[in-house]
């Protein structure tokens, strides 16, 4: 679990059936003693410059991206033929690992909420190696 302003974000399902996002860590030092969860202090200033980092990697490949927070962004790969993508996708995610030196993974869908799906996917299944592509599924 990570403490981030004094407001918990449980980061593994142990953690998750004692605390609920956003729970003030005031209200639940007792869970936490009594769980045994360990708490870490943010770093705030680390995971903006790593935010930075993977955008401009995003950027050395992609003209155009929308950033959706901190660990998130939408690609615009309209300009890119459709066989294309799959493969643009693997090597975006291949180059933020090695200039970055963080793991991501990567949902195409037609929609932003079916990429959120589709990156949800890629992140759960290690059959589809950090890539999941849902632009062909019948939904």
């Amino acid at each position: 679990m990570l403490s981030n302003v004094g407001d918990a974000i449980p980061h593994n399902w142990e953690a998750r059936q004692w605390v609920a996002m956003g729970d003030p860590v005031f209200k639940i030092r007792d869970i936490i003693k009594r769980e045994n969860i360990a708490v870490f202090s943010s770093n705030c200033s680390l995971y903006g410059s790593l935010s930075e980092k993977v955008s401009s990697t995003l950027l050395s490949m992609v003209p155009t991206i929308e950033t959706y927070s901190i660990d998130e962004s939408f690609l615009n790969l309209g300009e890119f033929r459709e066989r294309e993508v799959e493969s643009l996708a693997r090597d975006l995610r291949d180059r933020v690992q090695r200039w970055v030196g963080i793991p991501t993974c990567v949902g195409i869908a037609s929609t932003k909420t079916l990429a959120k799906v589709a990156n949800f996917i890629a992140k759960k299944r290690p059959g589809y190696g950090g890539v999941c592509d849902l632009r062909s599924a019948a939904v």
